[in-house]
């Protein structure tokens, strides 16, 4: 019996002692508190983001299709940009190369199965629904891809490179994301991946862990990794991480569901040889990069591999900035700004050396122009801009005056399903060497405006 009491009295002993412990760690809240606590936040996150709907409206078993949807074009003859446009429509596994009119010059298949028959090993959620987010033609025919795993941690899902007649020629196995860029020779490939850091990093202890890195990595035209240059190391030791660190935990209280992925670099461009002279501070080879979820726009030297320069929070969730031939960067900006109740995006430019930030157009009434995620531009060599409205289905050009020149609108032909644009390009005449006059199939419909 006493062996018993004993016992009890043990028990209650070291639940008293649990709960005096209890109370002292949540009214002094140590430093190694915190890191527990990140811990658990980051993978509540992590979780809640691998068990999402692969379409959050709720359409999980939606018809996918997988070939691209009809279209209708319209353009200003003698305003546009005149070229060839490489379109790949998301959940479509065909990107598809057309002229100024709409007509299809030629497509590639590229579904993830054919470049990955197996599920890989860098694949988190298996059997979910792979797109191609990403897409560049080589003067060749050649066609590079990068997937995204929809409503998958981590959702880069690789890279993969095919001839003209849709074979493959090699892939990256490794957790590619978002973008790809082609130095104008085509001997380098410019990609972003990310890796899981289970535990924190030197410098980085105030991040939610697990956490997502990101990396910019160089590639040659055969696939081989030349080089790579991590996010994190990039900012550590530097003037702008104090920035990012103040910025992160905005972050962490707007995008909750995102906690582990502070960094989401979205965009990579290289700065070039024609274009360096015209930006004071910069140098050809610079990387300039796009942080979505702290607006943070960077510049990384490519000698020192640290970041150079940087700007925030004048625009939100922003993607594809760019530097154009006058010195500048232009920054497609999702969320814009609101007039009357209603969102639009917006296009801006910013002068480096001053940090000025100019308006180059803004959705309207008459152009409800508005996607809270994705989105891309490109400046076009007349000046005009190219740009991806992706959540809308729709491509525009603009002119210098800011009117609307040009413009592809992907039809819905089942509304149960929303099949936006993922990724545009515009290419002159002469670079696609490949193609010759003949076509392979019009487009579906045709409208012109003189």
């Amino acid at each position: 019996m006493k062996d018993k009491i004993l016992l009890y009295l043990s028990l209650l002993s070291l639940c008293v002692l649990c709960f005096v412990a209890g109370a002292a760690t949540m009214h002094f809240k140590p430093g190694y508190i915190q890191s527990i606590k990140n811990g658990f936040i980051g993978a509540e996150g992590l979780n809640d983001a691998k068990q999402e709907p692969v379409v959050k409206t709720g359409r999980r078993k939606v018809f996918i299709p997988y070939k691209p949807l009809p279209a209708v074009v319209s353009g200003v003859e003698g305003k546009y940009y005149s070229g060839y446009t490489l379109i790949n429509t998301s959940f479509s596994a065909t990107v598809q190369l057309i002229d100024d009119h709409g007509k299809v010059l030629h497509s590639w298949n590229a579904p993830f199965k054919k470049a990955w028959p197996k599920e890989p090993a860098f694949v988190v959620m298996r059997n979910n629904l792979k797109d191609i987010e990403t897409a560049y033609v080589f003067s060749n025919g050649d066609l590079i891809v990068q997937y995204t795993g929809v409503a998958s941690t981590p959702y880069g899902y690789g890279i993969a490179v095919y001839d003209k007649n849709s074979r493959l020629l090699w892939k990256l196995s490794e957790n590619a994301h978002h973008d790809i860029y082609i130095s104008p020779d085509e001997t380098a490939i410019y990609g972003i991946t990310q890796t899981f850091a289970k535990y924190p990093l030197n410098g980085y202890e105030y991040l939610y862990y697990p956490q997502l890195i990101d990396s910019i990595v160089k590639l040659s035209r055969n696939g081989e990794v030349l080089d790579r240059i991590s996010i994190t190391d990039a900012f550590k030791d530097t003037e702008h991480a104090k920035l990012f660190k103040q910025l992160s935990d905005n972050h962490v209280k707007r995008w909750n569901s995102e906690v582990w992925d502070a960094f989401h670099t979205n965009s990579i461009q290289v700065l070039e040889k024609d274009f360096a002279p015209r930006f004071s501070g910069f140098s050809a080879g610079d990387y300039l990069i796009s942080l979505r979820n702290t607006t943070i726009v960077a510049v990384i030297d490519h000698n020192t591999k640290k970041v150079k320069w940087s700007m925030c929070c004048q625009w939100g969730g922003q993607h594809s900035p760019r530097f154009t031939r006058n010195g500048t960067i232009m920054l497609f900006d999702n969320e814009g700004v609101e007039k009357a109740g209603t969102r639009y995006s917006r296009i801006l430019e910013i002068e480096p050396v001053t940090k000025k930030v100019s308006l180059v157009y803004e959705g309207n009434e008459n152009n409800p122009f508005y996607t809270e995620t994705r989105g891309r531009l490109q400046p076009l060599p007349n000046g005009n801009v190219l740009i991806v409205d992706s959540n809308n289905s729709r491509v525009f050009e603009i002119n210098k005056k800011g009117e609307v020149v040009w413009n592809y609108k992907t039809l819905d032909t089942d509304k149960r399903f929303n099949a936006g644009i993922s990724y545009v390009q515009r290419y002159s005449k002469d670079q696609l060497k490949f193609l010759n006059e003949k076509t392979i199939q019009p487009a579906t419909r045709i409208e012109k405006k003189n």
